[in-house]
């Protein structure tokens, strides 16, 4: 898992994949999405979180509304029980030990360690990928998750994920600026709405999800995070 030498040139390669690379009939955050990924050779960005018994679960939204219409919490449920229940009534959820096996180091992997969550989170994270050998980064937008990461292992890469307010966007930038003095991260990923000028360190977009979106993102920074970019500009499928 340790580089001596942090390899940042894969995070702005090409676009990365937004829980997975979803086209029609996929949902976010699983199996066919990640594999699609694999088979297209895109990195997959994608979001973990405990479950009842801390496994790392790789899931976006606290909680099973939006997609398995379950008032349900993550955190409050088993992976025997979570592993019960369809997706949008068809696919399962993946853990990230489940994850790295399906990718099996083919493509790199962008992780977002969800909050709030347990300060025990990133520890874990480094554990599951003790003996991975493929290329990843994990990013947050809890400054403190950053901080814990770069005491426990500054030898990975680490991003700090920041939304800026579109009518105040210069009051956040200076916010931020102070604050990653603190969490030294190697890039930034900042939201598509806010953006309105560059940065010093290497930045994505995020989430980029139309033509317009991309030309945007690429005036200012150096990579996307995105959707349905296979339908647009240059990486249009033929």
């Amino acid at each position: 898992m340790k580089n001596e030498i942090k390899n940042i040139e894969w995070l702005f390669d090409k676009p990365i994949a937004h829980r997975g690379l979803i086209e029609k009939g996929y949902v976010e955050n699983t199996e066919k999405a990640f594999l699609n990924c694999v088979k297209k050779g895109y990195a997959i960005e994608t979001d973990v979180r405990y479950d009842k018994d801390k496994n790392l679960v790789c899931f976006h939204d606290k909680d099973l509304k939006r997609l398995a219409n379950l008032d349900l919490e993550i955190k409050d449920l088993s992976k025997n029980e979570l592993k019960k229940i369809r997706l949008l009534g068809k696919e399962k959820i993946v853990y990230f030990d489940e994850l790295l096996n399906l990718v099996n180091e083919k493509v790199p992997i962008l992780i977002e360690i969800k909050y709030p969550s347990e300060k025990t989170i990133e520890k874990d994270l480094l554990n599951a990928l003790k003996g991975y050998n493929g290329k990843y980064a994990v990013q947050s937008f809890n400054p403190l998750c950053l901080i814990r990461l770069k005491k426990l292992a500054p030898f990975i890469l680490r991003g700090q994920l920041i939304t800026l307010d579109k009518d105040r966007p210069y009051t956040e930038k200076l916010k931020w600026s102070f604050v990653n003095k603190f969490t030294c991260p190697d890039f930034l990923s900042v939201n598509v709405e806010g953006l309105n000028f560059s940065y010093i360190l290497p930045t994505l977009c995020y989430t980029v999800k139309t033509e317009e979106d991309f030309k945007k993102a690429m005036k200012y920074c150096d990579n996307i995070i995105a959707e349905n970019f296979l339908e647009y500009g240059e990486f249009k499928e033929k």
